[in-house]
């Protein structure tokens, strides 16, 4: 087992290293990065703001801004893109690491650990998108966070610690800003932490819930009005656009 465990951590390895050197040597190209990720980082910086501004491709505006946030410093810090293929980059090894824990905390040994490691690092998608500026696994990187502690609270029921609430609302928070599919993949997370909740607390259960939600919201507050001040909607532009 320690060999075979040696040998896919090694696979894995490989992914890391040769994902994480084309996101520093090819600078972001594709056609996601180009339409909008990377034109709203320059905009913000030219402005010395994050506010909305005259565009004729909207989603540069109302798409859900954490990532840019973070591509955007490190082109402040480094004066250039070198670094903007890395933040998918560091949210695939999060990721990873995440993963791992879940499935210690699912119950499995150092042996099932791996082959769930390997699961997430070999997801063909994945592998693509770890050297993008695009938003995916940033926000599955949130995700993964809101299914760790999700799991601590079910497994401390009432003697659930308010260091953990403010965890998980920091994860579900920053899950949505990063991108707006995270609405539909937090949802059976927040019912089965409720439940679970309820069962414990009972009435009480208001107390944990408003101080998550609360800071779920607080996060999300500024993009949410400069949305609603130019589209009259919270989430953005009105129209068919689906996911």
């Amino acid at each position: 087992q320690p060999k075979l465990s040696t040998l896919l951590l090694s696979g894995v390895g490989f992914i890391i290293v040769s994902t994480g050197l084309i996101g520093l040597v090819a600078p972001p190209n594709n056609w996601n990065s180009m339409d909008y990720h990377m034109p709203r980082v320059v905009h913000w910086i030219q402005n010395s703001s994050v506010a909305h501004y005259p565009v004729s491709y909207t989603p540069q505006l109302y798409q859900n801004p954490w990532s840019e946030y973070v591509i955007m410093h490190f082109q402040l810090l480094s004066g250039g893109d070198y670094f903007a293929n890395s933040v998918q980059w560091l949210g695939m090894i999060g990721c990873l690491i995440g993963v791992s824990l879940i499935a210690e905390q699912l119950g499995a040994n150092s042996l099932g650990q791996t082959f769930a490691t390997v699961a997430a690092a070999t997801i063909p998608m994945g592998i693509l998108q770890a050297s993008s500026t695009q938003n995916d696994y940033v926000e599955a990187f949130w995700l993964v966070c809101l299914a760790c502690y999700t799991l601590t609270i079910i497994d401390k029921g009432k003697n659930t610690t308010w260091d953990t609430y403010l965890l998980f609302g920091c994860s579900l928070g920053l899950c949505i800003l990063t991108k707006g599919t995270a609405y539909f993949y937090i949802l059976p997370f927040l019912i089965w932490v409720t439940l679970s909740q309820v069962k414990y607390l009972r009435f009480s259960v208001w107390k944990p819930t408003l101080f998550v939600t609360s800071f779920a919201f607080v996060m999300n507050i500024n993009h949410y009005l400069r949305n609603y001040f130019v589209f009259n909607s919270p989430l953005g532009e009105p129209g068919n656009y689906i996911n």
